[in-house]
């Protein structure tokens, strides 16, 4: 467990600075990993590596912060690289909500695998407007249908 916490920590750290000179497609398909044949099926081991591989990228990502600003994103394709090797089919979800008396938007991106919502709770992210979505494949989904390349 303290190597995945470890090599986490770094990935974090690498997506940190990748966020801002690769375009976000390319970086979601560059973390994604194929899945592991020994990770084959679903079920309590499945769902209890969901949630340690969640618990692990947030606490790995906020080792990493190094400014005000969230680190939702990294979190979430940590997350989603370590979740693809399990074989649980995650999506990587990037939404937007309007502030509060303000013009303003406010991004957050976050992963969801068998139907909920990875790492946190599902009515957290519920305000947000999706705006993107990778499959597991590390494809672009919009309204639940592959965009035309």
């Amino acid at each position: 467990d303290a190597l995945l916490l470890i090599r986490m920590g770094i990935w974090g750290a690498v997506i940190h600075v990748l966020k801002y000179v690769v375009p976000l497609p390319v970086l979601v398909r560059m973390v994604r990993l194929s899945p592991s044949l020994e990770h084959i099926g679903e079920g309590a081991v499945a769902g209890r590596d969901c949630e340690k591989i969640a618990t692990f990228a947030r606490w790995a990502c906020r080792a990493t912060q190094w400014s005000r600003r969230g680190r939702c994103l990294e979190q979430g394709l940590v997350s989603y690289r370590y979740l693809s090797r399990l074989n649980v089919d995650p999506y990587l979800v990037v939404g937007v909500r309007q502030e509060d008396g303000t013009r303003g938007a406010r991004g957050h991106a976050w992963v969801e695998a068998g139907g909920r919502v990875m790492g946190e709770d599902g009515e957290s992210v519920a305000p947000f407007t999706r705006i993107l979505t990778f499959d597991p494949a590390g494809e672009v989904l919009r309204d639940g249908a592959t965009l035309a390349r």
